[in-house]
């Protein structure tokens, strides 16, 4: 009788142990709860982005693509490899003297310049007459001021204002015998989209819009109207990245294809193929369309090679369809020499020529 009722449990603990399961099953339907609505709003949110995809609209809706940049800048890896070596040919013998002055913004700060003041003398001795040209620059971090004068009678002078919401830069050039040129510009940069526009002078105006389409596609256009002529001239451009690769955390474009055409009478196609960071190679084929109705073909192959070992070097060699093979070398001797090599051989004329050119530039604060 003893061990019957010490088997029997009192009614106080029966009744604990009843409520015990459900003191541990509040909590847990609250979490299942919450689980049930986090999942509902999941599913929701898979709808909407299932519609969303759908729509016309969604690639505007969909997270920013990288900036595309200005309309001239959709092709700059291939100029850099077929234009870089044209735009470097020396004429006999050059020599650059230039020289940059740094003002602190106090004396403590002496190495965060508040403005930068940069000269240059320039001398060319080729087949032509020797020319002396001067160069002054002014750089701070609200404007730029460029000016150049030749002893051609050339004058050029440029400002720029690169920050703010519109970026801003106006350049005036005059030249013996020719009408004197004013170009303004008024950039501005939007999240995935660049738009321009411009104005020369007596009466051109210009606009230009890029837009990037997908990570790896941007499409723009150009369009200018000349006022005096009654004319416009209206381009289009496509920039595709095939293939990209990654170098210190960041995504390079490895294989670039550009698109131009001009007026519907002008289709221009490069091809740049990165294989490292110092070996870049590019190709050009352009198709223009005479008012006869035949058709003009040309095209050019550009390599760029960088050595950094000893001091950067840099060469670079052009082969186009005019039959001209132009080579370029570039050895930076010292922090404030630097040596130039040029060779061009035109096998339609049968000629060879060689230049060499030097600059120095040196540093002083004020």
């Amino acid at each position: 009788m003893w061990s019957k009722l010490k088997q029997t449990p009192e009614p106080e603990e029966e009744e604990a142990k009843q409520t015990e399961p459900e003191l541990e099953e509040g909590p847990r339907k609250q979490d299942e709860d919450i689980r049930d609505e986090d999942l509902q709003f999941s599913h929701a949110l898979e709808r909407e982005e299932e519609k969303l995809s759908r729509s016309w609209l969604s690639w505007r809706r969909l997270p920013t693509f990288p900036n595309p940049g200005k309309f001239e800048d959709l092709t700059r890896e291939s100029r850099e490899c077929l234009d870089g070596a044209t735009n470097a040919v020396i004429d006999g013998f050059s020599m650059e003297m230039g020289k940059v002055f740094v003002e602190p913004k106090n004396q403590e700060e002496l190495a965060a310049p508040s403005g930068m003041l940069q000269t240059a003398h320039s001398i060319s001795l080729g087949s032509f007459d020797p020319t002396y040209s001067f160069m002054a620059a002014w750089q701070s971090p609200a404007n730029v001021l460029v000016g150049r004068w030749s002893s051609e009678g050339q004058v050029f002078a440029k400002w720029i204002r690169p920050k703010g919401t519109f970026p801003t830069s106006v350049q005036a050039q005059s030249t013996p015998n020719e009408p004197p040129q004013v170009v303004a510009e008024v950039d501005y940069k939007g999240g995935d989209w660049y738009g321009q526009l411009k104005w020369n002078s007596p009466s051109i105006l210009g606009i230009s819009f890029v837009q990037s389409i997908t990570k790896f596609l941007a499409l723009g256009f150009e369009a200018y109207y000349n006022a005096a002529m009654q004319m416009s001239i209206t381009s289009g451009i496509f920039r595709y990245v095939s293939s990209v690769k990654k170098e210190k955390h960041l995504l390079v474009p490895e294989q670039i294809w550009t698109g131009l055409h001009v007026n519907m009478t002008n289709y221009n196609l490069t091809y740049t193929r990165r294989f490292s960071n110092r070996v870049s190679l590019s190709t050009s084929y352009n198709i223009g369309v005479t008012q006869e109705g035949s058709f003009d073909s040309q095209w050019g192959i550009g390599a760029l090679y960088t050595i950094n070992r000893g001091g950067p070097k840099t060469a670079r060699v052009h082969v186009g369809s005019d039959k001209k093979v132009i080579g370029i070398f570039e050895n930076i001797l010292h922090d404030s020499l630097k040596l130039v090599l040029s060779c061009v051989l035109d096998h339609d004329k049968q000629r060879f020529r060689l230049g060499i050119g030097f600059s120095t530039q040196t540093a002083a604060s004020t």
